[in-house]
């Protein structure tokens, strides 16, 4: 019996000695035998069962779920690890459903096979789509159009079909695109679009996107342009507001590029053009009824029938002047004009509301003769003169001419006196009657102040004046009724500021020098600051070409040291100037700022305003002046003996060291 035993367990090992070993990573059946509480027990034809845990981390997701593990089920599971102290075998479900899933999007991902999955998590840059196994679609791969990142919030939870573009096994990413299997599809349709498309025909599409010029309408994978002018025949202050996105319309081919395969559609093109026969409808002269339906600055839009606009232009409102055509109609007001002029190519009727009232220049010389003095409103400024307000309610207007606007006329700027909606006194000097202007004069009210101007204003003499306004250049000063003269920014002050300007004010009463009159071109230059000596002048004076000068350092450049010698004037000490014993490449070794030096002026240029100065010249001239000092201090006679003596003495000093 007991060698029945022995031979039974030699038997045993045996049998086991020739199972084949088992391996991490292999793949084999099992039978369920038992299921505990974390752990199932599988006869997996092993010399011990092999243990399959119950609550396995997912690798895959919940939709490739598994049922629940029953005793005498059959199962196929994956080696997870042995246990080499007592051959325990683990196994894993999830591991193998995970290697089975990698493999068939490998196999998806070579043959660029469509998947289709949920969209599970939202990413910065992109989404996490389910196929098992989380793939990253990046932002620019989730549709045909742009995206913006707070957008992505809508795309949770949908269902998106996508072909694998990355599969990386090493690191355990993958990258998927929706945006290629749109594109797949919108080619097909594409194709198949084009096949049959030509110009003339009916053709139905959904609007896709919309822009300010128009909107794009996919017609079958193929996106056709809607011009905003090809949407309706009425003129509506928006016509893009009668589409909006996902809008499916019907519309006609009006032009096909078959090489760019450009299309453009129109739906206005479905019905007649309205200005077809316009030229038989309306003539200049009728009098015609429509609605306001638009205001412009420069006029009003009418609506005579459907899709057939009038302009009531602003200055055919009335024969006065109106500013703005709501001051005379608005938005829904029926209102009765002539018709002025039909042009079918530009598709444009003007209108006019004044050619049915009285024109008031029937009687113009009555109500404004010659020699009248009038007063009017400035409303406007052109080149050739400032157009004048002088009946507001008739809509005569003046002329004022540029050389008729003062006596002391400025070419560049003629107008400089006078502003918009200023009411002034005119002369009436004339009629031009083609323009319908009353021609005005301001400046014959006074008289004139450049008949002796050369006389009363001498050059070099001094005049009083009053600041009465200050530009960016300088300022104009009133010398006497209708007399200014130019004090021009560079001559208010000697000193070297950043904004002359700043010292003088407007009111300011100032003593000045005349130092140019220009009769023919009606200018006197005024200057403050030669009403004073010059400090260049003075300094020049003080310190001529070779003089040496104690001065501050006030800035210190890479190409030299800039030195004040008074109040507002610089000079420059270039590097080669800094000094004389050795070659000087950084002025910070030698000075700082704030340090008084010597220095010796160079030259002066008058033109540029410029003084060059020099460190070295002025040690050397200081030293050679000292050594003249010194000599002339200790100069005494020099005897024979006392040569002798300084010889002995040397010869002395030399032995007695030694």
């Amino acid at each position: 019996m007991e060698d029945l035993a022995k031979m039974n367990l030699e038997d045993l090992m045996e049998q086991s000695s020739m199972l084949s070993p088992l391996r991490p990573g292999d793949v084999l059946k099992g039978k369920v035998i038992q299921v505990g509480k974390d752990y199932a027990l599988l006869d997996i034809h092993y010399k011990s069962e092999g243990h399959l845990p119950l609550n396995e981390e997912k690798l895959v997701s919940a939709k490739y779920s598994v049922p629940n593990i029953e005793e005498g089920e059959e199962l196929e599971v994956m080696v997870d690890r042995i246990d080499r102290n007592d051959d325990t075998v683990y196994l894993s479900l999830e591991k193998l459903r995970a290697q089975r899933l990698l493999e068939r999007l490998k196999r998806a991902y070579e043959t660029e096979e469509i998947l289709e999955g949920e969209v599970i998590d939202i990413k910065d840059r992109g989404v996490i789509i389910d196929l098992g196994l989380p793939a990253f679609i990046p932002i620019s791969q989730i549709d045909l159009s742009f995206i913006k990142k707070e957008d992505l919030d809508k795309y949770l939870g949908k269902s998106l079909r996508v072909v694998i573009t990355n599969f990386n096994e090493k690191k355990g990413t993958i990258k998927a695109s929706a945006r290629k299997v749109l594109e797949a599809e919108k080619e097909r349709k594409r194709r198949e679009t084009l096949e049959s498309l030509k110009e003339g025909i009916k053709i139905g599409g959904e609007v896709k996107r919309i822009i300010d010029s128009g909107a794009f309408v996919d017609i079958g994978g193929l996106d056709a342009f809607l011009p905003i002018s090809e949407i309706t025949w009425s003129r509506i202050k928006n016509p893009l507001k009668l589409l909006k996105i996902g809008d499916v319309i019907e519309a006609k081919v009006i032009k096909f590029d078959e090489e760019s395969k450009k299309v453009t559609i129109s739906i206005k093109a479905l019905t007649e053009d309205p200005w077809k026969s316009i030229e038989k409808k309306y003539s200049p002269g009728d009098k015609v009824v429509g609605k306001v339906t638009k205001l412009a600055d420069y006029g009003a839009f009418v609506e005579l029938e459907e899709g057939v606009e009038g302009l009531l232009h602003v200055s055919d409102l009335s024969w006065a002047r109106v500013r703005h055509p709501k001051d005379v109609v608005k938005v829904g007001d029926m209102v009765e004009l002539a018709v002025v002029s039909v042009d079918p190519e530009k598709r444009r009727i003007s209108l006019s509301l004044k050619q049915l009232l009285p024109d008031p220049w029937d009687n113009i010389e009555e109500e404004f003769p010659i020699g009248k003095k009038v007063k009017g409103e400035i409303i406007r400024f052109y080149d050739f003169g400032a157009i004048i307000n002088l009946n507001m309610n008739e809509g005569i207007r003046g002329l004022l001419k540029p050389d008729e606007v003062s006596w002391d006329y400025n070419k560049d700027k003629p107008f400089a006196r006078l502003k918009k909606w200023m009411i002034e006194e005119f002369q009436v000097i004339g009629y031009d009657r083609e323009n319908r202007y009353v021609l005005l004069s301001r400046k014959r009210l006074y008289p004139n102040p450049w008949e002796d101007i050369e006389e009363r204003y001498k050059v070099g003499s001094l005049a009083e004046g009053e600041v009465v306004r200050i530009a960016n250049f300088g300022a104009f000063i009133k010398l006497e009724e209708n007399l200014e003269g130019l004090l021009p920014a560079k001559e208010i002050t000697w000193d070297r500021v950043s904004d002359p300007l700043k010292q003088i004010k407007k009111g300011d009463k100032l003593t000045l020098k005349v130092i140019n009159v220009d009769k023919e071109n009606k200018r006197i230059t005024l200057s403050l600051r030669q009403t004073k000596p010059s400090p260049w002048d003075e300094l020049k004076e003080k310190f001529p070409v070779g003089s040496v000068v104690e001065g501050k350092v006030t800035n210190i450049t890479d190409f030299g040291v800039f030195v004040e010698l008074t109040k507002g004037i610089e000079g420059l000490v270039r590097l080669s100037e800094l000094s004389a014993a050795k070659r000087i490449d950084d002025p910070n070794e030698v000075v700082k700022i704030g340090d008084w030096v010597n220095v010796m002026i160079l030259s002066y240029d008058d033109k540029k305003r410029r003084i060059s100065l020099s460190i070295a010249k002025a040690e050397e001239k200081l030293e050679e002046e000292e050594m003249k000092k010194y000599i002339q201090e200790d100069a005494r006679p020099i005897t024979l003996g006392d040569l002798i003596g300084d010889s002995l003495n040397k010869v002395k000093e030399k032995y007695s060291g030694e």
